[in-house]
């Protein structure tokens, strides 16, 4: 089987690791934010394996080899390892968008906490972590 088919499931053979989490996941007593959030990472994973969006060694080669300092010669240079890591960053604190590494949403920052809240801790004698 393919990674597609792994991750995705085949019509009669497979169901899918993904649908599979995704199923217990609805069986399971959590909060909303915390399934939204854990079903925008499997959506993520399963555009990766289905190839509908980049993984980050595919996004991070052809920003390498689309570079115009890249001359075709293997050598990744100094301006184009700061320009890669400049981007990255951009990326990842969200100043830049892009779609084709983290397809059209990107995962937004949960509100699921692990503490535990004073009146469940109270309720059920639990030790508060602080």
């Amino acid at each position: 089987m393919t990674i597609h088919e792994i991750i995705n499931g085949k019509d009669g053979v497979f169901p899918g690791l993904a649908p599979l989490v995704s199923r217990y996941l609805t069986s399971m007593d959590v909060d909303t934010d915390t399934h939204c959030t854990i079903q925008q990472y499997l959506n993520l994973i399963q555009k990766r394996a289905s190839g509908e969006i980049l993984t980050t060694a595919s996004w991070i080669r052809n920003f390498v080899t689309s570079h115009p300092s890249y001359k075709q010669d293997s050598v990744v240079t100094e301006d184009i390892t700061y320009d890669l890591l400049l981007k990255s960053h951009h990326i990842q604190t969200g100043r830049t968008s892009c779609p084709a590494l983290l397809g059209k949403c990107l995962i937004q920052k949960s509100k699921t906490r692990e503490r535990i809240p004073t009146a469940v801790s109270t309720q059920y004698n639990c030790p508060m972590d602080r």
